[in-house]
């Protein structure tokens, strides 16, 4: 399996304003994800998104885009006290073997406290860093003890199919 994975320091300033207004959207209508213990919620962004828009063009200036394109971007909030996930690709790890060109995650803070868990490091990430990483690596949503609102986007391939809301579970 690849373990490309890149942490990206000040991708972007979201602001105060923007951690508001997207844990509002998670808010009103967020649903329970992939998670032991219920506490971590998701609700899908629309690409019209100001916040997405301005995200796309950092991930542009940086070079990450290169032949790929966001697929789909959701707004997670985490419940005091929610349990790490389990172990888990993005993406069916079979269908990516060999190549050249992998779909991507990207994982964007919103706020202080946000991590990103493999299982051999742990990253910090501060508000507007984020980490981007292949979609066969195997990660894990952190645990939090604190709320705490963050960003996840996929960068989809052409030929490669992302099913929604599927992980392939690492044992």
């Amino acid at each position: 399996m690849s373990s490309r994975l890149r942490v990206l320091r000040g991708l972007l300033d979201p602001g105060p304003s923007t951690l508001a207004t997207l844990r509002a959207h998670v808010d009103d209508d967020g649903d329970v994800v992939f998670n032991p213990d219920g506490k971590r919620r998701q609700r899908e962004l629309t690409p019209t998104t100001s916040f997405l828009r301005a995200l796309e063009d950092a991930l542009v200036q940086r070079g990450c885009m290169r032949g790929r394109y966001v697929g789909g971007a959701v707004v997670l909030h985490s419940e005091p006290g929610c349990r790490r996930q389990q172990w888990h690709t993005d993406y069916d790890p079979d269908a990516l073997v060999g190549l050249r060109r992998k779909p991507q995650g990207l994982l964007v803070a919103l706020q202080a406290g946000t991590t990103f868990v493999t299982p051999d490091a742990t990253y910090e990430l501060a508000p507007g860093d984020a980490v981007l990483f292949d979609g066969d690596v195997v990660h894990a949503g952190g645990a939090y003890r604190h709320a705490n609102t963050r960003v996840h986007l996929y960068l989809d391939v052409e030929g490669v199919e992302r099913q929604l809301n599927k992980t392939w579970l690492v044992v």
